[in-house]
């Protein structure tokens, strides 16, 4: 398939509940090619793990941030925060490629190449949520 003409899930579990504690919120809009930031997971079933990495780019597979953040089996969803703590952006991937081994096509993760959904596309989803 095209990584171009990938679309977003759009999914959101609503928990009723009271006085839960809240992440903060930031604006990935403002992020620069560069900055630091850090991801919160459970990759491969380590819980509580993280890792940190840069903004490397922008506008990739369907508008996500491109990160060296290794983003393993078990971070995808998992938040991405800024250096003060906000959360900036949802991890959901890392790339690979596809490799022809004794006829049959395999798939071999790239690393540094990871993808993040940027917070101002899940904020709508977020509100919509909380209605």
């Amino acid at each position: 398939s095209n990584p171009k003409n990938h679309m977003i899930d759009q999914h959101v579990i609503r928990i009723k509940a009271a006085d839960m504690p809240a992440l903060d919120l930031g604006d990935s809009d403002a992020l620069r090619i560069g900055q630091d930031l850090f991801v919160i997971g459970n990759p491969l079933g380590l819980e509580h793990s993280v890792t940190t990495g840069i903004v490397s780019a922008f506008g990739r597979m369907g508008g996500r941030i491109q990160t060296n953040a290794l983003i393993n089996h078990g971070n995808s969803g998992g938040p991405a925060f800024d250096m003060q703590g906000r959360v900036i952006a949802i991890s959901v991937s890392g790339a690979v490629a596809n490799y022809a081994f004794e006829g049959s096509t395999v798939e071999v993760p790239q690393p540094g190449i990871n993808f993040l959904i940027p917070i101002n596309q899940v904020r709508p989803l977020l509100e919509k949520a909380g209605e």
